[in-house]
């Protein structure tokens, strides 16, 4: 799917802190994992690595 951007109005940001001990649980499992496919950038870590 292409999507062009012609503003940055267009783009949405939301920022959270999150515990790194929660990050895997609360974060990756729920918002990242689910939606993989769907990613423009994809994580630079191992999730396999993360506490969990």
């Amino acid at each position: 799917m292409v999507c062009p951007l012609l503003f940055p109005e267009q783009i949405s940001v939301a920022i959270e802190d999150v515990a790194p001990s929660n990050w895997a649980r609360e974060v990756y499992d729920r918002e990242i994992a689910p939606k993989a496919d769907a990613l423009y950038r994809k994580p630079g870590y191992d999730p396999d690595a993360l506490p969990r």
